[in-house]
């Protein structure tokens, strides 16, 4: 991230929570998400983890209102950082313009599960890590 902010048009960190494995209300989740605010991204979209019962990851107890507690903490920082929800997913830097894959010419994702296009290729990343 320190690497792309001020290097593209914007730059956007997707974060997933999962808030069975942060039952403190803290955790990894929130210090990403206040790293991304002090090193300038334009956008952070923040995703639940989505629990699918043929996985291993269904079996857990999804927790609705623990998960919404987090989104409030979150939404706290956010403002604390001069950032602002836009969507029921992103938190925008104030004055920066908003993200959607759809909406763009061309874009450069990175990490696992990330798409790139770059006008005439469609790349994704699929979700193994290697």
């Amino acid at each position: 991230m320190e690497a792309a902010v001020g290097r593209f048009a914007l730059v956007d960190v997707d974060l997933i929570i999962d808030a069975a494995l942060d039952p403190e209300l803290g955790g990894a989740f929130l210090r990403d998400l206040e790293a991304c605010f002090v090193l300038g991204v334009d956008q952070v979209s923040t995703y639940p983890l989505m629990r699918f019962g043929y996985t291993p990851f269904g079996r857990a107890a999804h927790d609705r209102r623990h998960e919404h507690q987090l989104m409030s903490q979150a939404a706290r920082i956010a403002h604390a950082h001069g950032y602002e929800r836009r969507s029921v997913w992103t938190l925008n830097r104030r004055g920066a313009p908003t993200h959607s894959s759809i909406t763009r010419e061309f874009y450069l994702g990175l990490g696992a599960g990330s798409a790139s296009y770059t006008g005439r290729e469609f790349w994704v990343n699929h979700f193994g890590v290697r």
